[in-house]
């Protein structure tokens, strides 16, 4: 089966809008000459049931841009011709001011300096009978020490540590109250102070703060059985594995960027002996952006039971889509695997034989040499913020595998069109990327646009245990 190279991105900063450097009909006109040209999807969401409504709003939206005289109106302009497609992965960027924070956040709030130092904090845990939540935790940036206060029943984390010169030793990070279980609701303090209430799940030396990442346990410290020179690279970052409990292992993949490829291949090669043994899989991909579905090609050998087939993908190749492609081989060959720059090749060469054509990969099948005895099940956790490449590997995991089943909620819904590629305005302040790729099973009806691809067991909003619901569920059905 043909790799894909797909992308779920993020918004990113420019320098601020000048009024007097960018005119809103000049880059309207543009973007609007861009999609037309270079959009997979532009014949498809543009024909004979829908022309005269597109052709109403362009004519209207330039009507508008001919007075829009700053970026945040021009930007609203813009985004209603893009929204008129409706595709997550057409996507048009700007310097805007930053979004408000989550609802459950305060915008502001004073920082509490406790009367906890280091060496009281390590003083507690090391002459008091502790629970399981207590201890020192770490991750990228912060050390804290978590204490019950015997007085508010609260789990309070104060920090030891923080690269953060905002933050000094002594300060209250988080409080957390016991919901039920290993599970404890939370006030989050982020990097400015703000309070956003979450929730903090405990898995033996693990804590899962959700929203905010994972924190290891340093003190007192529990065992793990994996290869400690790579694991230890892993933690708090977007690639992690652990061990749950004797039988069941965890992995999360937080990106499928492909700076993550040579990080979960080489955790996957150094433990593959003992992988080999362990019959409950937890794999993680909630909040998965997007990426390079190379990211994870090593994970599905243990999942495997059954060939896959697949209905392959289109390439619209214009001269400015071959282009991109050429760039983003040149610039990430080294990361990619030996069949996915293989596949590039072939498309960058018919684009530039065939200028203003389709590639068409046709259909095709995945297969593997053998049916691995380990794991015996795999629960895959998805959310609605599992979007592209994280949504390709739902569909793969399924369909190469009677042991995988799908927790959680509906996916993000950028699966139809990809592959975007670059695109910059005349305006230096403004930029949007473009879907190359339509997937073949549009033509069967078939689509993930907006609704994402449901999960097999759905996981109730009111449960924010996700990983304990998986356990439960593996009790209750063996």
């Amino acid at each position: 089966m043909k790799k894909l190279i797909l992308a779920f991105l993020l918004p990113f900063s420019l320098s601020a809008f000048a009024q007097d450097s960018c005119n809103c009909l000049l880059n309207l006109n543009h973007m609007i000459e861009k999609v037309s040209l270079n959009y997979a999807g532009y014949k498809d969401k543009v024909k004979p049931a829908t022309e005269q409504r597109y052709n109403v709003l362009i004519d209207s939206l330039r009507q508008a841009a001919g007075t829009a005289n700053d970026l945040k109106t021009c930007y609203q302009l813009l985004d209603k011709y893009r929204l008129f497609f409706l595709d997550k992965h057409l996507q048009l960027k700007g310097d805007l001011p930053p979004a408000e924070n989550n609802a459950s956040a305060t915008p502001s709030a004073a920082p509490v300096q406790t009367g906890w130092t280091k060496d009281s904090i390590y003083k507690y845990l090391t002459t008091n009978k502790l629970t399981p939540l207590e201890g020192v935790w770490k991750t990228e940036g912060y050390e804290i020490g978590v204490m019950l206060n015997k007085k508010s029943r609260q789990y309070e984390a104060i920090i030891v540590s923080a690269e953060n010169k905002n933050w000094r030793e002594g300060m209250l990070k988080f409080s957390s109250t016991s919901q039920h279980k290993n599970s404890f609701v939370t006030a989050y303090r982020m990097g400015n102070f703000s309070i956003d209430t979450t929730t903090v799940v405990l898995n033996k030396n693990f804590i899962e703060i959700q929203r905010f990442g994972s924190w290891q346990k340093m003190f007192p410290a529990g065992k793990d059985s994996f290869t400690k020179a790579v694991y230890s690279t892993m933690f708090g970052g977007q690639v992690q594995l652990r061990m749950l409990d004797a039988a069941t292992l965890y992995i999360a993949l937080k990106s499928c960027d492909l700076a993550n490829k040579p990080i979960l291949d080489s955790l996957l090669k150094a433990n593959a002996a003992r992988l080999k043994t362990i019959p409950n899989w937890i794999v993680d991909f909630r909040g998965n952006g997007g990426g390079s579905t190379d990211v994870f090609q090593n994970l599905l050998p243990y999942f495997y039971t059954k060939t896959m087939y697949d209905k392959g993908d289109k390439h619209w190749m214009t001269p400015e889509q071959t282009t991109a492609f050429k760039k983003f081989t040149e610039e990430n060959r080294t990361l990619m695997d030996t069949g996915t720059l293989s596949y590039l090749t072939k498309i960058i060469r018919f684009g530039e034989a065939n200028p203003n054509s389709w590639y068409d990969s046709g259909s095709d099948s995945l297969k593997y040499d053998k049916v691995l005895a380990f794991p015996k099940r795999v629960a895959v956790l998805s959310d609605r913020n599992n979007g592209s490449s994280g949504e390709t590997f739902l569909l793969t995991a399924k369909g190469i595998s009677d042991k995988v089943t799908v927790f959680g909620e509906n996916s993000a819904g950028y699966m139809d069109y990809g592959d975007l590629q670059e695109f910059t305005f005349p305006c230096k302040k403004l930029m949007m990327y473009i879907p190359s790729r339509r997937s073949n099973y549009l033509d069967d009806g078939v689509t993930y646009s907006y609704t994402g691809i449901p999960p097999d067991v759905f996981i109730p909003a009111k449960n924010k245990d996700w990983i304990g619901f998986v356990v439960d569920y593996w009790k209750k059905n063996k």
